[in-house]
Parts: C-alpha cells; structure tokens; sequence
C-alpha cells in the first residue's frame, strides 16, 4: 500500500472516531484522544478501545429543577433520604415534620475519566429537601374536631377524657372485705400530661368506660402548623363544650322532678347549680339555675359497688283472747339484722343515670319485734303484715340513702291497679303533697302507714275504711316522675322505713 492510500484510511479513522468520542467524552477530549491516536499510528477501533476503557456510567441528581451533583449509586442518596426521614419521626417537640414526596428526580448519563464523591453529593440532598408539618385529626361522628401530633398522642387525649369521668378503680384493698363499700362520685383526675408522656404517666380509665359518639383516629396527613393543638387545652375543651346559660322561674304545681324532665335536665344538676334548696322545697316565682356544660364527647360507663344495709327489725303482731281489744304488750324486742347488697350503676360523665340491684347476701337475720294484741279486730285495724300493693311487680327503684339523697321507698311497675298493703282508713287521697302528685297515705291504726305516689286515678276518699287486697287507685306518672310507676313508703309510729323489711 502507497503512503496516499494509507493516509487517507487514518484520517477517515481519525474523523469516525472523532464523532464517536464527541458524543461520549466531548470536543476537547476527542481532540486530545485522536491526536495521541494518531501519533502511535491507530485507528477508530483502538479510539473506541481506549474511550470505553475510561468510560464511567452515572446518575445526575437534581432536586426542584437544580442539579445537585452526580453519584456512582443512587442507593446512596435514597438511603440518606430515609436516615433524614427517620430523624423527622422521632424528632421530639409538638409538632411531627416529613420529607416533601417526589422532590429528587434521577438522570443517567455518561462522561469520559468523570470523578464522583457519593457521600458529599448525598450529604448536600439532605439540606436542600424541604419538609412540610404533619398531624392527625380528630373525628366525631363523622366531623373534624381537632389536630393533634400523632396517633399515640390522640389516643392519650381520649384516655384522658374517659378517666376524667370514668377513672380506673384503685389496687384492690386487703381490708376492703372488712369495710363497707358506698357508692361515691368518681374521682376527676389532673388534666395535665405532656405531648412526650408515655401511656403508662397517662390516668388509666375504667375498662367499661365507652364514648356515646363515634370517634375515629385519622391516618398522619399534612397540615398547617398552627392547627396542632395543645393536648391539656384540648382535654379541657373537649370535657368543657360550651356553656348553655338557662333560668327557670317555678310556676304552680312544679316540682324538681317535673322541671328537671320538662328541662331535660338531671336533678343532681338542679341541685348542684341550686344549694339553697332543702327537702326539695321551692315555692312559685323561684329562679333556678339550669346552666349546663354540653361536652363534645360523652362517656358511658359501668361500676358495681358492693355496701352494708340494715335489715330493721319488723313488727309481729300475734293476736290473743287473754288481752282486751285495743291493749298491746312486746313480749318480745326485735333486733337488727345486716345484709351485703351489690348493685350496677351505669353512669353517663360520671353521673349515675340507672341503677340495679344485682345480689343481696343477709349476713345476719333480723328478729322481728313480737306485738301481743287483743282479739276484738276492727276492718280499720292493720293485721301488721303488708302484701305487695301491685300484682306481678317489678321494682325499678329500691329504699336508700345514696349519692347524697334519700330514696325514701320502693318504685315498682306491674299490674296498673294498686291494691291497699293492709286494712286501715284512708288518711289523705289528693294531689297537696309536693312530688308525690296523686297520693294517698293509709293509716293502720297499728303504728304503720303507708304511702301510694304519683297515681293517675284516686278512688277512694279520706276517712274510708279499706280493707287488705282493695283497689284504691291506678298507677300513673303525676308529681315528680320519669315514667308510670308506682312509689310506695312505710312508716312505723311516724319513722320511714325500708319496704324490703315489711314485704
């Protein structure tokens, strides 16, 4: 081969592998490449040799259109990504920040002899990502009522709001079974914890304790900062509501029943905003105070308590021919006798709404007083022994001094006709007694009386001899009542006493 024809296949090698090196390493290093090429005398293969031999492939990182660097492996940047994304999440403070989403965008690309430092492009990622605030809501029935850090924090908020009404009973007491147990009002605990406490430094509520409203935990979400709310001023808001101002003035015929129904509101309310009230006494032109807290969240919940009650000593007459009509002797005192009674409240925000006696254990037995009595019986005399004045009943409402008041007798549905417990004569049969509505009180000639409340229907008049088993009325819901019913009281020689002794 000529030296013409062999220049002209180097310099068309030159040229080819010029181009080739261009697009891969750029004009100066083509230039440079080529030219010590053909210095030594090569072609386009020993150029494409050489290029490809110092070659390296890479990824540009670029984050909101700026190019940040380029790295050998971009798992290095995606690991620094998830290291900062885990500060985030267990940084401390009120609020929880996290890594905008789709910030950092990858090209590959290619470059002839290119140098890489990986940690200092990654470490230059993790201060230029933006993050954005985020919490969770908040949702009662089916509406957003707050923001809060997250989901433990939440959780904490609603424990805190159930153990304010409902809180977790106290270890058990090795003496507890020696002591007799009173139902009292739930002790409302502090309503301060830290955004940081863990659940155990949280108050524990009552495992029973459940929200009337549907509540729900939203998922974490990006919020504005400002919307996160302190936990303690939350718990109070959330127990507080708002504040429903509202005066009564007492017109004829009420009662505190009766305005609490016709109101809708409880009678501990009534008595709590009104302590100026005594023996349920209220005359007409009276202000009551029946502003009320309406909370945001109600809480429902369950307590058995267990007490002690005296069984009194019930009265036996026994009649005999060896005294005159009219002349008495004890031949023998009664004594006392005790008794443990369960009951289960269900309480709505710590106030008790039913109750219901669950067991009774007599512990000791009563003696019954034993009454010798002439023989000569008149139909207005009591025999001593009661008989239940409803057939079929039910009690719904039992004899006691709990939560500050006096149940002073039985309630008790059943049968609507009201029966005379004993003989006796009709001492009062109207409505003049404040509460009870249509009542009538018979009085047995015997040291007992008995009381009827809240009857729809009277039918007997004072001063009629009536006999055991006779219908004197009909149930109703008249007076300070929730519901037809019958209440029924027994008096011995003007003391009330428990219906359960006598029955």
């Amino acid at each position: 081969m000529n030296n013409g024809s062999r220049s002209k296949r180097i310099a068309g090698a030159v040229k080819g592998a010029a181009a080739w090196i261009r697009r891969r390493a750029g004009r100066k290093t083509a230039i440079a490449v080529c030219a010590a090429v053909v210095a030594a005398g090569g072609g386009t293969v020993l150029v494409k040799q050489h290029i490809e031999a110092h070659t390296l492939s890479y990824t540009e990182v670029w984050i909101g259109g700026e190019h940040i660097g380029d790295v050998g492996d971009r798992n290095v940047i995606e690991r620094s990504i998830a290291v900062k994304a885990k500060e985030l999440a267990q940084a401390g403070g009120d609020i929880l920040y996290e890594i905008d989403h789709g910030q950092v965008a990858y090209k590959e690309a290619e470059a002839y002899g290119k140098q890489l430092d990986d940690a200092a492009v990654a470490a230059e990622v993790g201060g230029k990502l933006k993050t954005h605030p985020t919490g969770v809501k908040l949702i009662v029935d089916g509406k957003s009522i707050a923001v809060v850090r997250d989901k433990a924090t939440a959780e904490r908020v609603l424990e805190q709001i159930k153990a304010h009404y409902a809180p977790a009973p106290p270890a058990a007491d090795t003496n507890a079974a020696n002591n007799a147990k009173k139902p009292a009002a739930k002790e409302v605990r502090s309503l301060s914890f830290s955004a940081q406490a863990s659940a155990a430094e949280a108050p524990a509520a009552d495992a029973s304790a459940t929200f009337e409203e549907t509540v729900a935990i939203a998922e974490p979400t990006e919020i504005d900062a400002s919307q996160v709310e302190d936990d303690e001023a939350l718990v109070k808001r959330l127990i507080a509501g708002h504040t429903v101002q509202r005066v009564y003035t007492v017109k004829a015929g009420d009662c505190i029943g009766c305005i609490a129904d016709e109101q809708q509101v409880s009678e501990d309310l009534i008595y709590q905003n009104n302590p100026w009230i005594e023996n349920d006494k209220i005359k007409i032109g009276d202000q009551l105070n029946l502003t009320v807290q309406e909370p945001l969240l109600n809480v429902r919940s369950e307590e058995t308590v267990t007490q002690t009650e005296t069984i009194e000593a019930t009265l036996e007459i026994r009649k005999t021919d060896e005294l005159k009509a009219g002349i008495s002797k004890i031949v023998r005192p009664g004594s006392d006798g005790k008794r443990i009674v369960t009951y289960k409240l269900l309480r709505r925000n710590g106030l008790v709404i039913e109750e219901e006696q669950v067991s009774t254990k007599v512990v000791t037995p009563a003696l019954s007083t034993v009454m010798l009595k002439g023989t000569k019986v008149t139909p207005s005399e009591g025999s001593g022994k009661f008989i239940w004045p409803v057939s079929g009943h039910r009690i719904t409402s039992y004899y006691g001094k709990r939560w500050g008041r006096l149940h002073k007798g039985f309630d008790m549905v059943g049968s609507s006709s009201v029966k005379a417990a004993d003989n006796g004569v009709v001492e009062l049969a109207d409505d003049s007694m404040s509460g009870y509505g249509n009542a009538i009180i018979i009085n047995h000639n015997n040291g007992y009386k008995t009381l009827y409340g809240h009857l729809s229907k009277i039918n007997v008049k004072a001063g009629q001899v009536v006999e055991q088993g006779e219908a004197i009325g009909v149930m109703g819901n008249t007076g300070h009542s929730f519901g037809t019913h019958l209440h029924f009281e027994v008096y011995l020689n003007g003391k009330l006493k428990n219906p359960a002794d006598y029955l």
